[in-house]
């Protein structure tokens, strides 16, 4: 026989079986309450920059002559980035690495005294290239390669400069072909 108390109490057992099965759900699978999670955005990473009217010489093609020396520079280099320090390495195909370095931000950088309104500016490399090595005589020409990155630089006897792929970041070069037709090197 149902009576109300019945229908009553059959309505709370199922309403109870159905709220512990939720609680049960949702009490094992973590927290009622989640902590905060903190949104902030993961860093990204831009190469650095060469701005072409830091060059020098500012044309890609230099005719070296007599036995004259060559400098080839960069006064200022650029990384959107607030990086600590960019790495830079000097390389010619026919001598190899010539020389590396590590280029530091300008002293006193502040956000609103950034080049350009976004660049931060780094102490450029200069390179001083002597026409009258022994590996290039006889040559009619030869590329100096700068390469510069806000990653770690590796040196390999077949390519020559690359980034490290384990410590990531960007590599970006200029490059000068320096003509040896009119070097005369002395005896």
């Amino acid at each position: 026989m149902f009576n109300a108390l019945n229908i009553t109490m059959a309505r709370f057992l199922s309403l109870s079986t159905v709220s512990g099965v939720l609680l049960c759900g949702i009490t094992s699978s973590g927290c009622l309450i989640s902590p905060p999670i903190d949104l902030e955005d993961p860093r990204e990473n831009s190469p650095p920059f060469i701005h072409e009217d830091r060059v020098s010489p500012g044309t890609t093609r230099v005719v070296a002559s007599g036995d004259s020396n060559v400098t080839l520079s960069v006064d200022t280099l650029y990384d959107p980035d607030n990086e600590e320090e960019l790495e830079y390495a000097w390389y010619s195909p026919t001598l190899g690495t010539l020389r590396t370095g590590t280029a530091y931000p300008v002293a006193g950088q502040d956000e609103d005294q950034l080049s350009y309104g976004i660049f931060y500016s780094f102490d450029g490399p200069s390179y001083v290239f002597s026409p009258c090595q022994s590996a290039l005589q006889g040559r009619q020409s030869e590329t100096v390669w700068l390469y510069v990155t806000d990653g770690e630089l590796q040196f390999t006897s077949n390519e020559g400069v690359q980034i490290d792929p384990d410590k990531g970041g960007f590599i970006i070069s200029w490059s000068w072909v320096i003509d040896l037709g009119d070097v005369v090197c002395g005896g």
